[in-house]
């Protein structure tokens, strides 16, 4: 994986990365040649750049489920929209791999800034936002792959799977989606964040 990361395993290479003593540039450097890695095969690298950042990803989802329990925001739905985050944020970082300081705190940040945007008042149906629109277009197709997957193996239905790209990768406000469909922008956002938790969970077990 190159200069960086060696010859190491994963799971040596995880424990590099949680190691304290571990000087903050070598851990940057790791990152970078993961996101390089990705980008030459995603597919292949997901699953284990997903592993690698999963303890960040649950401090994350703690702070936040403590800055939103007075929403009464569930902790599934925080994980759902704060791995979403990460996985745009990734895709982005993938394709524009440069030499850059605090290279997964920086994923985590704005990963958590989505999060909180989506989850904000409108408990995740938030109206006129793309937040993966042309930046998840970093991969090319690579969204929308993953939903006709998740749809062949029966993860979630095509219509769950053509309103998260009608209002994800189109931008489509949910709350139209809300109208077309004849039910409450409440309820046609939690049918989106199960569709997606689903997603995001199959991702994360290297099924998609």
């Amino acid at each position: 994986m190159g200069e960086a990361v060696g010859l190491l395993e994963l799971p040596e290479l995880r424990g590099l990365l949680l190691d304290t003593a571990t000087p903050a540039g070598l851990k940057d450097r790791c990152w970078t040649e993961l996101l390089r890695c990705l980008r030459r095969a995603w597919d292949v690298w997901l699953p284990a750049c997903l592993w690698l950042a999963l303890p960040g990803l649950r401090r994350r989802s703690g702070l936040l489920h403590r800055q939103l329990r007075p929403a009464d925001v569930a902790l599934e739905d925080i994980d759902g929209e704060l791995l979403t985050g990460f996985l745009i944020e990734l895709q982005a970082a993938s394709s524009q791999v440069g030499r850059e300081t605090r290279v997964l705190g920086r994923l985590l940040d704005a990963a958590s800034r989505y999060a909180l945007r989506t989850l904000d008042a409108g408990g995740g149906a938030h109206d006129g936002l793309s937040p993966i629109g042309d930046r998840a277009a970093a991969v090319e197709g690579h969204p929308e792959l993953v939903l006709w997957r998740a749809v062949g193996a029966g993860l979630i239905c095509a219509q769950d799977s053509e309103l998260i790209a009608r209002t994800r990768l189109e931008g489509h406000p949910l709350r139209a989606e809300a109208v077309r469909a004849g039910v409450s922008l409440a309820a046609v956002s939690a049918r989106r964040r199960r569709a997606e938790l689903a997603v995001a969970n199959a991702v994360l077990r290297g099924e998609l």
